[in-house]
C-alpha cells in the first residue's frame, strides 16, 4: 500500500483586515452659529433652513418688535464646501420641499416660493 501526501497549505500571504479609520466630522464655518432646521437635496444641490439664535428681537411696551437682522436663513451648496445664503427672513421658517424646480418654504401661516431662476 502506498502513501499519498496532499498539500492543502496556503501559498499566498494573507494580510489581516485593517481597522478602518473613523470618519472625521468638521464644523461648517458658515453654519456653525446657526440652528439648522431642515435640509433637502434637489438637482445635486443641498438646501437648508436655519434659525440664527444670535438675532434677538427687541419689543417695546406697545408690542411692536424690531429685529437686528434675519432670524431665519436659507443656504445652498453644490459641493458641501462653500455654502451660500440665498434668502433671509424676519420670521422663523421651517420645512421645505420642491415641486418640479420650484422651492417651497413654510413659515408661520404662509408659504414662500423660489422659482428656478432664483426669484
Amino acid at each position: 500500500m502506498g502513501l499519498l501526501l496532499v498539500d492543502f497549505g496556503c501559498r499566498e500571504k494573507i494580510n489581516p483586515p485593517t481597522i478602518e479609520e473613523k470618519p472625521t466630522w468638521k464644523v461648517v464655518p458658515e453654519l456653525a452659529s446657526l440652528d439648522v432646521r431642515y435640509m433637502i437635496q434637489h438637482n445635486d444641490v443641498l438646501y437648508l433652513t436655519a434659525v440664527d439664535p444670535n438675532v434677538k428681537d427687541t419689543c417695546i411696551s406697545s408690542g411692536n418688535c424690531f429685529y437686528r437682522g434675519d432670524i431665519s436663513v436659507v443656504y445652498k451648496t453644490a459641493g458641501a464646501v462653500v455654502w451660500t445664503k440665498i434668502k433671509g427672513f424676519l420670521v422663523t421658517i421651517g420645512s421645505m420641499t420642491f415641486h418640479d424646480d420650484t422651492l417651497y418654504c413654510l413659515w408661520n401661516d404662509s408659504i414662500y416660493t423660489m422659482l428656478p431662476d432664483g426669484v
